[in-house]
C-alpha cells in the first residue's frame, strides 16, 4: 500500500510550486533555480532512501516491534519536513510525501497502513473540521457559480487524461473507468496547497473556499459512480477491487 496515510503519498510537482514566490518581486531565473533544487532533492531523498530503506526495514524488524519502527518513521518524516521547509522552501508535507515513498509497500507497507487506518481516519477528520472552522459561511454562496466551472473543468481534465493514458497504456475495462473517476476526486493536498498559498500572500481566503466546494463536488459527483463500478461483477473480485482502490487513493 503505497500509504501509512500518515505519510501520504503524492505528486512531487504539487510540492514544488507554492513557496518561492512571495509577495515582493522576484527574478524568473531565482524561481527556476530554487524549483531545479527542490525537484533534485526530493527525486535525490527518494532514490536514495528507497535502495536504503528495502534493506533496512527488514533489518529494523528483527529487533524492533512495528508500532517502534512507525514511531522512528514519524520522526523521520517530521526531520526531511524541517529540511524541505527551512532549506528548500518546499511546503512541509514534502517530508510526508517523501518518507510514503520510500517505504516498502509491499509486506511491511501494507501491514503497517492497515494497522494505522483508524488513526489516518481520526487525523483525516481533524484536518477537514480544521479547514472548516475557518471557512465563513457567508463568503461561501458568491463563490459557488465559480466553483461549479472549476469542478467541471477539474473532473473532465482528470478523467480524459486518465483514460487517454490509460487507452495509450493498453488499459481498458473496469480497472480504467474505476481509475478515471477515482482520481477524479480532489484530495486533501487541494487544501494544504491553498493554505501555504495563503500563507505566502499568493492567493487569498477565496482560493482555500473554491479549492474546499471543488473537494466536496468532486465527492459527491464521482462517489456514487465509483462504489457502483467496484460492485460490478469481476473475474477476481478481491484482487480487483483492491488493485482500483489502490490506484485512485488520494
Amino acid at each position: 500500500h503505497r500509504d501509512l496515510h500518515s505519510f501520504p503519498t503524492r505528486r512531487s510537482s504539487d510540492l514544488v510550486t507554492m513557496s518561492t514566490v512571495q509577495e515582493q518581486n522576484i527574478s524568473l531565473g531565482t524561481i527556476a533555480v530554487n524549483a531545479i533544487f527542490a525537484i533534485l532533492f526530493v527525486i535525490g531523498a527518494i532514490f536514495i532512501g528507497s535502495i536504503t530503506f528495502s534493506k533496512l526495514i527488514p533489518k529494523l524488524e528483527k529487533y524492533m516491534k512495528a508500532d517502534e519502527i512507525f514511531l522512528v518513521l514519524t520522526g523521520l518524516g517530521l526531520i526531511i519536513a524541517f529540511i524541505a521547509s527551512y532549506y528548500f522552501n518546499l511546503a512541509a508535507i514534502t517530508g510526508a510525501f517523501i518518507v510514503g515513498a520510500i517505504i516498502p509497500r509491499k509486506n511491511f507497507g501494507e501491514r503497517l497502513g492497515e494497522r494505522f487506518n483508524l488513526m489516518k481516519d481520526i487525523f483525516v477528520t481533524l484536518f477537514f473540521t480544521g479547514i472548516g472552522v475557518i471557512l465563513n459561511p457567508l463568503d461561501i454562496a458568491p463563490l459557488i457559480p465559480l466553483a461549479l466551472l472549476l469542478l467541471a473543468i477539474a473532473l473532465l481534465s482528470r478523467s480524459t487524461g486518465t483514460l487517454l493514458g490509460g487507452l495509450l497504456t493498453k488499459h481498458k475495462g473496469i480497472k480504467l473507468k474505476a481509475a478515471a473517476i477515482g482520481l477524479s476526486i480532489r484530495g486533501e493536498m487541494s487544501l494544504i496547497i491553498a493554505q501555504e498559498g495563503i500563507a505566502q500572500g499568493v492567493v487569498d481566503q477565496d482560493f482555500l473556499i473554491l479549492a474546499f466546494l471543488v473537494i466536496i463536488g468532486s465527492i459527491v459527483v464521482c462517489m456514487p459512480f465509483f462504489n457502483k463500478i467496484l460492485k460490478l461483477p469481476h473475474s477476481n473480485p478481491e484482487d480487483q477491487t483492491k488493485q482500483s482502490i489502490d490506484k485512485c487513493e488520494l
